[in-house]
């Protein structure tokens, strides 16, 4: 079995030159650049999450007000839908007299029977 010798590079030679003291100050100084970088990594992680987390709020919001007005069509809608057996404001969930039980539970809160 023939044996491979891989090359060396510039910085064995420049490192095996160097006295303990000075390797000391250079890997200390390397580790405290690669923390520091990491560090800088960290923070624009964290920024980058903070505007996904963001973007998601906002779209969950947007959402959500979608909705309310999916909701509010709905509830149109039936009014119109009954308005063939009883007068319009008569349906709707705002007038007090109405079948709805949200105008049942509005009157409730006033102190006012139904």
């Amino acid at each position: 079995m023939a044996y491979q010798t891989t090359p060396r590079s510039v910085l064995d030679h420049e490192a095996r030159s160097l006295s303990t003291r000075e390797l000391l100050g250079r890997a200390l100084k390397l580790g405290s650049l690669l923390v520091s970088k990491e560090v800088e990594l960290a923070r624009t992680e964290i920024k980058a999450d903070l505007a996904a987390e963001l973007d998601m709020v906002k779209l969950l919001l947007a959402g959500a007000v979608t909705a309310v007005f999916g909701v509010n069509l709905l509830l149109v809608s039936a009014v119109f839908a009954l308005t063939d057996w009883m007068p319009g404001w008569l349906a709707s969930p705002g007038s007090p007299r109405s079948c709805w039980p949200s105008a049942a539970f509005s009157v409730s809160l006033d102190g006012d029977g139904v």
